[in-house]
């Protein structure tokens, strides 16, 4: 009867370390802009005017110029490339400017994206001002973008220059279908299963500030801990 119990004990303490490292993503990377060489890690990714800089306050800002619609820059870490679908999460410190013109504040949204390339990505757009935010999915192949998730959210801080902590996931954990998650401030909005046959399938992870219609220029975000996760254990 000891050896059952203790059997039993051990079983039970397998089974929690096991449920503990599968709990959640762990970080790969983590910017947190203490010092230029961590503003120049990030790499465009995105065409058009676009410019980042290292501030004062240890944080990167981007800004759009010109006629430029959308400014993405990557992060040191990419995707395996024997992996056509990676598992990648992206969370961040954001924040909309007061640089930032006020009659297009309204159109200018802040952002991460994942499985990033020139022809795909799966993207969060996040509306400060407008408290609105948007999934958004560019599919592999010449298809253009699709929404595949909208809405509204008092969880998200509307004054300028305030922080919004936003975080975008894509776990397929080597399954036929993509899970994606997007949460804002520490709630997740929108759980939204991706199976078709056109998943973004790019390797880059980005942070972005872009307009929904006409140009993002002038427009300037501010980012901050910049953190790059995969799932645990590693597949």
């Amino acid at each position: 009867m000891r050896r059952k119990t203790t059997l039993l004990i051990a079983l039970a303490a397998s089974l929690i370390g096991v449920t503990a490292a599968i709990a959640g993503p762990v970080n790969v990377a983590k910017y947190q802009f203490k010092s230029k060489s961590e503003v120049l890690a990030f790499v465009k990714a995105s065409t058009g005017n676009c410019a980042k800089k290292w501030r004062s306050d240890q944080t990167m800002s981007i800004k759009a110029e010109g006629a430029t619609k959308m400014c993405a820059f990557r992060s040191g870490v990419l995707g395996d490339a024997a992996d056509a679908a990676p598992d990648q999460e992206v969370a961040a410190q954001a924040s909309l400017l007061p640089a930032t013109p006020s009659k297009k504040r309204p159109r200018i949204y802040i952002g991460v994206g994942v499985r990033f390339s020139n022809n795909a990505s799966y993207q969060f757009r996040v509306f400060p001002t407008r408290q609105t935010w948007q999934l958004v999915k560019d599919p592999k192949g010449s298809a253009g973008a699709e929404v595949l998730a909208s809405g509204n959210s008092k969880e998200i801080v509307p004054k300028l220059g305030k922080i919004n902590y936003i975080l975008l996931r894509a776990f397929d954990l080597g399954q036929p279908d993509t899970t994606i998650r997007v949460g804002v401030n520490g709630k997740f909005l929108r759980t939204y299963v991706d199976s078709t046959s056109s998943q973004a399938d790019g390797r880059k992870t980005v942070v972005m500030v872009g307009a929904k219609s006409g140009n993002a220029g002038d427009a300037v975000a501010r980012f901050d801990r910049v953190s790059i996760r995969v799932p645990f254990p590693f597949r």
